[in-house]
């Protein structure tokens, strides 16, 4: 089994992280989990079709779906991305209306949006529509299974893999 301090690891994992650096994301508590904070962005992945993408919703889409969330939010004309933590994961959004403006969170709005893949994304409006694009698909923590794969494509071993993905791990004997 793979361990750290003797015990038993947290073997988090993703589709694609989309190159981010897990140690700069704010809201993961690194203190229980330190081998998942790997201060290094993962450079296998790049090929993945996942590693960038993008969305575009007609306003009137978007404004439905907002609603869910803020109840008063009609003729939404604008949703930018306000605050992103060190690693350009998204804690902020303001959307505009007529009504006003409402900021919500980056979780909130990853929720509310189905095919948004990841926490790392930016806004836009174009042409009518709320453009969003991003990197990545998943949580961006532990092993990046299109990396992964990457690695196994360009020769290396289980223990290489997962010491690139969970660093200061070891291989340990439950009994």
């Amino acid at each position: 089994m793979l361990g750290f301090d003797q015990k038993p690891i947290l073997a988090m994992f993703d589709s694609c992280c989309g190159g981010i650096i897990p140690a700069h994301i704010d809201d993961f508590d690194f203190n229980k989990a330190p081998y998942l904070a790997r201060t290094y962005a993962c450079t296998y992945c790049k090929q993945c079709s996942l590693y960038t993408w993008e969305v575009a919703y007609e306003r009137h889409v978007f404004e439905n779906m907002m609603r869910k969330h803020h109840k008063d939010m009609h003729l939404v004309h604008d949703a930018r991305v306000v605050k992103k933590d060190k690693a350009g994961l998204v804690q902020q959004v303001q959307l505009k209306s007529r009504k006003g403006s409402a900021l919500i969170s980056g979780k909130q709005m990853y929720s509310l949006l189905n095919e948004v893949k990841s926490f790392h994304f930016d806004m836009q409006k174009k042409a009518g529509m709320i453009v969003v694009s991003g990197r990545g698909f998943g949580h961006h923590l532990g092993l990046c299974q299109w990396g992964a794969r990457q690695m196994v494509r360009e020769g290396c071993d289980y223990k290489q893999i997962l010491r690139y993905y969970y660093p200061e791990t070891y291989f340990i004997k439950i009994l």
